[in-house]
């Protein structure tokens, strides 16, 4: 676990700012020699076959890998999608792709699909995120892009990918904040809904 921020500042928005640097610094030197694969967990399977569409992401060099996981849906016959978005405003959207469909950088630098690529919404979604606590609270890059998306698709089943170490005792959360319903790390499958009933 990351221990919270020591410094000075106030509110939730400089709490989350540190948050972020600390776990950015701490991903940095438990990666350096590579990362933990997220493996196929009997529960996230039953999930994924039930999916009409799984939208993943292509992860940066420090992100929990969703391809792997995509290319079993594929292999499947279960639909991909990867986010979209067009331009730095615009809002996110999700695009077909099948492994080994073409890839261009977003305006955020991260691949996605191409312009042409046709929209698609996932009714499952895998969700990278910088640390999770034990309520489903997610912490992202700040930019706000799934809790915007998440927000207009509020039936859409929402799965976390991370490592067990950026689990955090709570995170502060903001009222636009979506919460997740599991988090798959290196290590097991935690479902959130379990622990609220």
């Amino acid at each position: 676990m990351v221990a919270p921020p020591t410094c000075s500042m106030s509110g939730h928005a400089a709490l989350r700012a540190e948050l972020r640097t600390q776990l950015r610094d701490q991903r940095k030197l438990r990666c350096a020699d590579g990362k933990p694969a997220i493996p196929l967990h009997p529960a996230l399977t039953a999930r994924l076959l039930k999916a009409r569409c799984v939208g993943g992401y292509c992860p940066t060099a420090l992100e929990a890998d969703a391809l792997p996981i995509l290319d079993w849906c594929h292999a499947h016959g279960v639909p991909t999608a990867l986010p979209f978005i067009g331009a730095r405003e615009a809002q996110m959207e999700f695009r077909r792709w099948s492994p080994g469909d073409p890839l261009e950088r977003s305006a955020f630098a991260f691949r996605q699909p191409q312009a042409g690529s046709a929209c698609i919404e996932p009714d499952l979604l895998l969700i990278p995120l910088l640390g999770f606590d034990a309520s489903g609270n997610r912490l992202g890059q700040g930019a706000g892009h799934y809790d915007r998306y998440l927000d207009g698709h509020p039936g859409c089943t929402r799965v976390g990918l991370g490592f067990s170490w950026q689990q955090l005792g709570a995170i502060p959360v903001e009222p636009w904040d979506v919460p997740l319903e599991s988090v798959v790390t290196e290590q097991e499958f935690v479902n959130f809904c379990d622990a609220k009933d």
